[in-house]
C-alpha cells in the first residue's frame, strides 16, 4: 500500500490506482484525520474516522497539480512519494505526540515534483530508507523540529540525489539513519541544516544519528547555524562538498580524514 501525495494528471493518477491512500492499523482506539488538497468537484476534501479500532484505509483523489496530507493518529504505507509526479507538490505533516507515519518501504519527498514533510511537536516518521529530491526535476525539503520529533530510518538517507534536497533538524528534532549522502550524483543539490539554513536566524540544533555522511558528485553543504553553546557532531565525513558554520559552538568528534571538501566558520565556534 503507498501513500502518494501530488498526482499531475489523470495518467499519473491511474498510475497510482487514482488516489492517495493512507492505511493504518491501532492496537487501541485511535483518531485518524487526514485533509486531501482537492479542488475539484466530486473529490474529497476531508475524511475523517474517529476512535478507529483497527485496521483501515482512507482513500481521497488529489488536485491534478497539488496535494497537501496532514494527519493525526498512526497510519502505515508501504512506498512512500510525496511530490511523485512531474510538476506536482505535495506536503505532508505529522504533528503531534503520538502522531506517526511508517513506511515499510523508501519514502522519496520530491520525487519529480516540489515535495515537503514536516514533522514537528512530537510527531514521528519510520521509513526503510529515505531520498530527498530524489528525480531530476525533483525538489524536497524536511523539516524536524521539536522534542520528540523524529524521522528515523533503518537504512540509507539521500539528501539531494538527482534532484534538490534540504533538511532542516531544529529544536532537539532527531534524524537517524545507517547512512547519510549529501548531493549524491553530478547536478544535484543537497543542503543539510543544523539549527536552520544559513540564510535564516540562528535556531536550536537538532540532532543526527548516523555512522557516517558522504558527499556525492553533486552540490553538497552542511551547515551549522544554531543557538547551542555546546554542540557535539560525531558522524564520520567524507568527500569533497562544503561544511558552513554560521552560529553557535560545535565540537567535532568525528573521523574527517577522508573530508577534501572546504570549510568555512564565519560565526560562532567551530
Amino acid at each position: 500500500m503507498a501513500l502518494i501525495a501530488g498526482i499531475p494528471d489523470e495518467n499519473e493518477r491511474a498510475a497510482a490506482s487514482k488516489s492517495a491512500m493512507l492505511q493504518w492499523s491501532a492496537s487501541a482506539p485511535v483518531e485518524a484525520t487526514a485533509w486531501l488538497d482537492a479542488n475539484m468537484p466530486g473529490l474529497c476534501v476531508h475524511e475523517s474516522v474517529a476512535e478507529n479500532t483497527g485496521p483501515g484505509t482512507l482513500t481521497c483523489y488529489p488536485n491534478p497539480t497539488t496535494g497537501t496530507v496532514r494527519f493525526t493518529g498512526s497510519m502505515g504505507s508501504g512506498e512512500g512519494s510525496i511530490a511523485a509526479g512531474l510538476d506536482s507538490s505535495g506536503e505532508v505533516t505529522v504533528t503531534g505526540a503520538g502522531s506517526s507515519w511508517t513506511s515499510s518501504d523508501i519514502l522519496t519527498v520530491g520525487y519529480e515534483g516540489n515535495g515537503g514533510l514536516y514533522v514537528s511537536s512530537g510527531g514521528s516518521v519510520v521509513s526503510n530508507s529515505a531520498s530527498i529530491g530524489y528525480g531530476f526535476d525533483g525538489t524536497g525539503i524536511a523539516s524536524i523540529t521539536g522534542a520528540g520529533s523524529s524521522w528515523m530510518i533503518a537504512g540509507g538517507l539521500v539528501v539531494g540525489e538527482y534532484g534538490n534536497g534540504a533538511l532542516t533538524l531544529s529544536d532537539n528534532g532527531v534524524a537517524s539513519a545507517a547512512s547519510v549522502t549529501i548531493a549524491s550524483q553530478a547536478g544535484s543539490t543537497g543542503r543539510l541544516n543544523i539549527g536552520s539554513d544559513q540564510s535564516d536566524p540562528a535556531a536550536a540544533a537538532g540532532t543526527l544519528s548516523t555512522a557516517s555522511i558522504a558527499f556525492g558528485a553533486g552540490d553538497g553543504m552542511l551547515v551549522f547555524n544554531h543557538t547551542d553553546s555546546a554542540y557535539s557532531f560525531a558522524p564520520d565525513i567524507s568527500g569533497s562538498g562544503s561544511i558552513l558554520h554560521r552560529a553557535g559552538t560545535t565540537t567535532y568528534t568525528g573521523n574527517g580524514a577522508a573530508f577534501a571538501g572546504s570549510t568555512i566558520v564565519d560565526g560562532g565556534t567551530f
